[in-house]
């Protein structure tokens, strides 16, 4: 019998399926090879934006310094952060995403 998906797992699914398709400018499913990563695709709507980490921070109602420790890159030598689930969904909402 094959195990029943929490609620929250379909939430970030669905979640990330949808904020990679707004990053790629598409408003179809986006398609690749693995599963859409919600950190990448995030971080890509974020710097599409063109809006500063303050503002962003600011309309999200989270530290600027939260987003900019997220938005280090990979083998920058800088430490890096992840988001909590709860801040992610902030920062989707200030920038104007949605779930369908």
């Amino acid at each position: 019998m094959p195990t029943k998906k929490k609620p929250e797992d379909r939430i970030m699914a669905a979640l990330a399926a949808k904020v990679s398709q707004i990053a790629a400018g598409s408003d179809r499913p986006a398609t690749s090879r693995r599963p859409p990563m919600i950190d990448d695709a995030l971080k890509a709507a974020i710097k599409k934006s063109g809006r500063s980490h303050y503002a962003i921070g600011k309309a999200a109602g989270v530290a600027p310094s939260v987003i900019d420790r997220f938005m280090v890159e990979a083998g920058s030598g800088e430490r890096g952060g992840d988001l909590r689930i709860s801040t992610a969904a902030k920062i989707a909402a200030a920038l104007g995403l949605e779930l369908r």
